[in-house]
């Protein structure tokens, strides 16, 4: 299996080894610095909200939207005013009856942003086009007659088509498309119109994109599959309970159908099969699920719902886990939550615009003592000794108390053995060594190698065997560390005490010990 190459005289170098290990313990008590505080043991991020207000220059503390145009700045609605945010400070712009380039009104309820340097700005006064070079708005009423979104809010939404320069409209009224700045057209989409609870309804809610490029619409307790060019009803489905009124519709990176309505009930929805599974959060959220998006943070991805209680609603995609981040404060309603394109995620609230950088965050805590004994780890024991990110994701090993771990990309634990090589029989016993410990990882092909105390233990990715390999003409305590590859097929493996050993992958057929 390994062949001796004794002490090494060639590299002779036991300073450089000595304090490449003492680097790299050091380096990794740091990353997991927080486990001995017990703070691992939170599955979700440990998320830090900053907060804006008037006292930082925004035209009103109730903000109720937040976009980002083409430059990167951020831009909110409030229900006195629109704000330009550069990070640094606010520049506000109000309505002005004296002014023709002023935008409608200063209550504001939505902003949307184009590819043009144009925010189109959902207002009481109807919707405007506001220039963010400019700072020049452009409105749409004409008189009396003009369509209700464009001289009041009556709850329209602003929709983008991927590849077109100018938004839909959609009304409770009818769907408009704009085809220049100013001028607009009516779209027959095909919708029969229908009453709820004494309201008629003629028009979609809102529409939005599947992960595939699939258009969706809803209403009140519908959902329509609408087509992609002439955005007219393809199917219509019916929610599973006639009261329901949906308030949002969300799909997620698996292209997952979430429905949220007017009560503190997720379900997910299956259009293949027609399906509607209520998606179970126990005691977590007692009020109204609202709009979502989803967020990613540090390679996991969330859909993040605001509630009213008021917080925010987080579910994992990958495990459907769920945890709700209060909204400490004043706060009394929480809008849209929004994912700037440097995945900031921002709150606009009754009591400021909080938001979210995960840059500024850089540390989550990552679970590693909790599965591995019956008994509770002490912070002593739960040190980390070494961590290699390979194909099949992450390896960890743990000093002193002992125990490997395997993590997906996700960090969702896959397997852990609470020793590494136990179980050999008599050939092991009474050995001044130990058998739980591993010290460093490097996967080939379907296998992980495992250096140990006792020689180099193999784990088959496909059945979880592991296979502990000796060298026949060593003593049985190899005392193995660092593999340092020079190439595919052969490697240098570090002993503790007895120099360096020379291996080709091809010499692991010798006799092995299999757990």
């Amino acid at each position: 299996m390994i062949s001796s190459f004794g002490k090494d005289k060639s590299l002779n170098s036991p300073n450089f080894i000595k304090q490449f290990i003492e680097l790299k313990i050091a380096l990794f008590n740091i990353v997991f610095l927080c486990m001995k505080m017990g703070l691992f043991a939170q599955a979700f991020p440990d998320i830090k909200f900053n907060r804006l207000t008037e006292n930082d220059g925004l035209s009103s503390t109730s903000v109720t939207s937040v976009t980002q145009d083409k430059n990167g700045v951020i831009w909110a609605g409030t229900n006195n005013g629109l704000n330009r945010f550069d990070g640094y400070g606010f520049a506000k712009f109000y309505a002005n009856p004296y002014d023709s380039n002023s935008i409608n009104a200063n209550e504001i309820a939505g902003i949307y942003s184009d590819h043009q340097d144009n925010l189109w700005i959902m207002t009481s006064a109807g919707i405007c086009r506001f220039n963010a070079i400019t700072q020049k708005a452009t409105g749409f009423k004409t008189d009396t007659n003009s369509p209700a979104p464009f001289r009041i809010y009556e709850g329209s939404n602003i929709w983008f088509d991927k590849g077109q320069q100018y938004p839909y409209i959609v009304s409770p009224s009818a769907l408009y498309h704009f085809t220049g700045y100013k001028q607009y057209q009516t779209i027959s989409t095909g919708f029969t119109p229908f009453s709820y609870k004494g309201f008629s309804f003629s028009s979609y809610s809102k529409i939005v994109e599947d992960k595939n490029g699939q258009l969706w619409a809803f209403r009140q307790n519908k959902i329509f599959k609408i087509n992609e060019n002439s955005k007219k009803v393809e199917k219509e489905f019916d929610c599973p309970k006639p009261e329901m009124n949906i308030f949002d519709v969300v799909f997620d990176s698996y292209n997952c159908c979430w429905v949220s309505n007017w009560s503190n009930v997720l379900y997910r929805f299956d259009p293949e099969k027609n399906s509607w599974n209520e998606f179970s959060l126990g005691n977590t959220v007692k009020s109204i699920i609202k709009n979502g998006v989803e967020w990613k943070w540090n390679g996991r991805k969330f859909l993040v719902f605001s509630i009213g209680d008021p917080g925010l609603l987080f579910i994992d995609v990958a495990t459907l886990k769920t945890h709700v981040y209060p909204i400490i404060g004043k706060v009394g309603n929480i809008n849209a939550p929004f994912v700037d394109r440097q995945n900031i995620l921002w709150a606009p609230t009754s009591d400021g615009l909080y938001y979210c950088a995960p840059s500024n965050q850089l540390f989550d805590l990552i679970p590693v003592n909790a599965t591995l004994n019956s008994r509770e780890d002490s912070a002593y024991e739960c040190i980390i000794y070494d961590m290699s990110e390979e194909k099949s994701g992450y390896w960890i090993s743990r000093r002193y108390d002992g125990g490997i771990l395997n993590y997906d990309r996700n960090w969702k634990l896959e397997k852990s053995w609470p020793s590494v090589v136990e179980g050999f029989g008599p050939a092991f016993d009474g050995q001044l060594s130990t058998i739980k410990d591993g010290y460093d990882f490097k996967q080939m092909g379907n296998l992980v190698f495992v250096t140990t105390e006792w020689g180099m233990l193999t784990i088959n990715l496909s059945t979880w065997e592991r296979k502990i390999y000796q060298c026949p003409w060593t003593r049985s305590i190899m005392r193995l560390r660092t593999i340092v590859p020079e190439n595919n097929q052969k490697w240098w493996v570090r002993s503790y005490d007895q120099g360096v050993f020379y291996s080709t992958l091809q010499r692991f057929n010798l006799p092995a010990i299999t757990m």
